[in-house]
């Protein structure tokens, strides 16, 4: 008698993208009888909203537990298989209130061609890794969704947009059900080549915005590792500190800028100082060290 492998619940809502109920920052809220947020909670939305500045979406798929979530001023039911689909300069929620209890969330995020997933368990307002990794998709795949995420689709019919990011999400999902049962170490071979992806793409993303705007928050956000680990991984990754890296790339920048007869105020802007004079006290300090 052949046996019969019992699907998870989590497992079953990322097999079925569907199913997903999708929401987009113009979308109404939308709540049952007998699950209205109360005044504390909107409150709390309002006071911990955040956005980024990214020309890339976020993406936060419910795998399990209720609750809501805060997404340009409305606060919307989050239940297992809903999709939030956060677009650049929208306010969102920053994190989770200590009423958050009993959530498994994923977060998917790209940064140039590579897209980050984070799984967590949220109990109390507290996140839990559960599972990190890069999706393993064919490098194509992956280009095709990071390169989605930066698309201004907002003109196009809502059915449109729905199917759109059921389909690209659901590439995402179908491997992330195929992994997530799996242990993670940091010492065994996946742990040690995800590592290197993810300072590969920090330092892609370094290199192609030539340092301009990057933050170590927003780099530790967007890779769902805390500013110590990620900074521990980029320094035996790449022989070096972020700011280091940071400085070698701009000061590259500076050399071949110079060379196609650019000035200093056109420098200072396109590497995102604030004035000439910070561009060359920068460099400076930076030459003395």
């Amino acid at each position: 008698m052949k046996s019969t492998r019992v699907l998870s619940a989590e497992t079953v809502i990322l097999l079925h993208p569907e199913r997903w109920r999708v929401v987009f920052p113009s979308s109404s809220e939308r709540h049952a009888a007998g699950e209205e947020p109360d005044r504390r909670r909107r409150r709390w939305s309002r006071d911990h909203a955040h956005a980024h500045a990214a020309p890339t979406r976020e993406l936060l798929l419910c795998l399990d537990g209720r609750g809501f979530f805060g997404l340009a001023g409305r606060l919307h039911a989050c239940r297992p298989g809903t999709l939030f689909v956060i677009d650049p300069e929208v306010a969102h929620d920053d994190y989770y209130p200590t009423t958050a209890d009993g959530l498994i969330h994923v977060w998917l995020r790209a940064m140039g061609q590579q897209v980050f997933v984070s799984w967590f368990r949220v109990s109390r307002g507290r996140l839990t890794p559960l599972h990190k990794f890069l999706t393993v998709l064919d490098a194509r795949e992956i280009g095709l969704f990071a390169a989605a995420l930066s698309v201004a689709d907002q003109d196009a019919p809502e059915a449109m947009r729905v199917a759109r990011f059921r389909s690209l999400v659901g590439l995402v999902a179908l491997d992330l059900a195929r992994r997530k049962d799996e242990p993670v170490s940091e010492q065994d071979e996946s742990s040690v080549r995800l590592h290197a992806q993810v300072v590969a793409a920090i330092r892609a993303h370094i290199e192609t915005t030539m340092g301009k705007g990057v933050q170590l928050d927003a780099l530790s956000h967007f890779s769902g590792y805390s500013k110590f680990h990620l900074l521990r991984m980029f320094r035996k990754e790449a022989g070096c500190t972020v700011h280091q890296y940071v400085d070698r790339i701009r000061m590259t920048a500076v050399h071949r800028l110079r060379a196609e007869g650019k000035t200093n105020g056109a420098i200072a802007e396109a590497l995102g100082f604030s004035s000439p004079t910070s561009l060359i006290r920068w460099r400076r300090q930076s030459e003395a060290s």
